[in-house]
């Protein structure tokens, strides 16, 4: 893969007129159709223009008593546990990916399913599979009853040691090998190293993502005052903690949703042996994946279009207020975003191995498993994550067939079931233990929905008209499939102007259009499932705003 800028081109008057006058008309719309806020009536939006930078002085630096930077040293515990946690989940990540890549028949120290991608790639996708395994691996423990430090710290720290003992072994056989073929030591200088951008636009970019990692990471430290939280989200993972393992609550239905997000709050709980520091930890590590979805975007965004593409995705995604928001508030959303973004990734990878005929099996395994992930998350994540996730593996393999000689299309049709069961596979393990808990729970794989099809322990059809009520949508209108679009675009209260103003001018890039239009029907399709299968709750579609952003940045290098 080439780092190297493309030569860059003038863009055409038309394209000019077309792209200034979208981004004109998208302001206008954005600032003015929507003066007062949805759920801040209060707030005009034009006034936030002028208040923002009085709000960024008083938040560095407090009016009010009780607040200042002497508080900070509190925050430094907190901070270091969730950077100890997720560094444990690195390294299980990493020891998982290797596992991945024996399903290519690679049996060396080296093995990976990503094999051949940069870096930033290797890191968040092995970091998610990892977290996803930290999660299971503490509904594991609580399920024995055996919420016990040693365990859920032992465990992961064997395989960071292991994992550790397995890199340096590999670059030290690596740096051996390059130097037995040419005969010179191996120079680890970066001497011919070329920079894309000027040092002060990356000194600038460096700046305004940690600004913001800074006020993610401080509000994620604070205790939450959010209804969700306080019921489920955190009370769930308590009142585990206080018993000891992990059982059925049948006085709070939604702790029998599948709790990936929530098991690394009790991991937290576990770790710091309290309830109360171990929520702040938990919610700073759910923190965490904020600036691993901009990584994530920023991998995708340089692999195939460019440096530039990728910086923008990432701090677009960044500095969206809903990206904040849920950092701050312990929701399922932030894990949800990530995984979306993370499956992306991983199976436009496994796609790129698949047309290329390389060993595409154990990349196949890993896109599995993060999707599987995602609706581990949140049941949604099953019609977001892992529905698109089988359709751009189907189709793959059809592409990859076709393009098999005719004698070969049985051996062809044997490499694509392997892949597809590979796939399944890798979901199963990520979202099966919830599914399996719930089943031997309430006789519901997904309890508490699909009652009409699998009934449920304790929940009868009362309930369920009275659940359906509350989770669903009565108008399916065009004026209501408008009003939903515009909420989505520009009405809301956290969403900003940078993702659908320049969103839309992908379409004008010429590099890459096919995979600009897939990821066009993918924002699509995440919209019509919100608004058709949810009870649109805005924060229901909030894992749309990784796919736009990458979209945004590609759209912000269209000249």
């Amino acid at each position: 893969m080439s780092l190297q800028p493309r030569q860059a081109t003038a863009p055409s008057a038309q394209r000019l007129v077309i792209a200034l006058g979208w981004l004109i008309g998208f302001c206008v719309l954005f600032f003015l159709g929507t003066p007062q806020l949805p759920n801040n009536s209060e707030v005009h939006r034009l006034g936030l223009l002028g208040q923002s930078p009085v709000h960024l002085l008083d938040a560095l630096d407090p009016p009010i008593d009780g607040m200042g930077w002497s508080y900070l040293p509190q925050r430094l515990g907190v901070w270091l546990t969730a950077g100890w946690l997720l560094l444990l989940a690195w390294g299980l990540g990493r020891l998982v990916c290797r596992m991945a890549g024996r399903a290519d028949g690679r049996l060396d120290g080296s093995a990976s399913p990503l094999i051949g991608s940069d870096r930033t790639s290797r890191f968040v996708l092995a970091t998610g599979v990892g977290l996803a395994t930290l999660s299971l691996l503490t509904l594991a423990c609580g399920l024995l009853g055996m919420l016990e430090r040693r365990l859920l710290i032992g465990i992961p720290a064997a395989a960071l040691a292991c994992e550790l003992v397995l890199w340096w072994r590999a670059k030290r056989s690596s740096t051996v090998d390059l130097e037995s073929s040419s005969g010179q030591p191996t120079s680890s200088g970066n001497s011919g190293r070329v920079l894309l951008f000027p040092l002060a636009v990356i000194w600038l970019i460096g700046c305004v993502a940690m600004l913001f990692l800074f006020f993610q990471f401080a509000g994620a430290s604070l205790p939450s005052i959010d209804f969700d939280v306080k019921e489920y989200h955190l009370q769930g993972p308590r009142e585990f903690f206080e018993q000891g393992r992990i059982t059925r609550l049948p006085h709070n239905v939604y702790t029998s949703f599948p709790f990936l997000t929530e098991m690394l709050s009790l991991a937290g709980m576990v770790l710091a042996d309290d309830w109360w520091w171990g929520a702040l930890v938990g919610k700073s590590l759910l923190a965490a994946f904020a600036p691993l979805t901009a990584l994530t975007l920023f991998a995708a965004g340089r692999r195939w279009w460019s440096t530039g593409t990728g910086l923008a995705a990432a701090m677009i995604y960044l500095t969206i207020p809903w990206t904040t928001r849920v950092s701050i508030i312990a929701y399922a959303e932030g894990g949800l975003c990530f995984f979306m973004a993370a499956t992306l990734l991983a199976v436009s990878l496994a796609v790129e191995r698949t047309r290329s005929s390389e060993p595409a099996g154990g990349a196949w395994l890993l896109a599995g498993l993060l999707a599987g992930s995602g609706m581990a998350c949140k049941y949604t994540g099953l019609v977001q994550v892992v529905i698109p996730a089988s359709v751009a593996l189907v189709a793959s393999i059809v592409v990859a067939r076709g393009a098999w000689p005719v004698e070969k299309r049985t051996e062809a049709n044997r490499a694509g079931l392997r892949m597809a069961a590979l796939f399944g596979l890798g979901v199963a393990l990520t979202i099966g233990p919830w599914l399996l808990k719930n089943l031997v729970e309430t006789g519901n794989p997904v309890y508490p929905l699909g009652y009409t099809l699998f009934g449920g322990e304790d929940w009868g059809e009362p309930d369920n008209i009275k659940w359906r009520a509350a989770h669903s949508s009565s108008d399916y209108s065009p004026s209501s499939l408008a009003g939903g679009l515009l909420d989505v675009v520009s009405r809301n209260d956290w969403q900003s102007p940078l993702v659908f103003g320049l969103a839309p001018l992908a379409v004008l890039v010429s590099l890459r259009r096919r995979q600009v239009a897939c990821l066009w029907l993918l924002v699509a399709w995440l919209f019509l499932s919100w608004w058709g299968l949810t009870h649109r709750l805005d924060r229901f579609w909030v894992p749309i705003l990784p796919v736009v952003s990458l979209l945004a940045g590609i759209g912000l290098t269209w000249c």
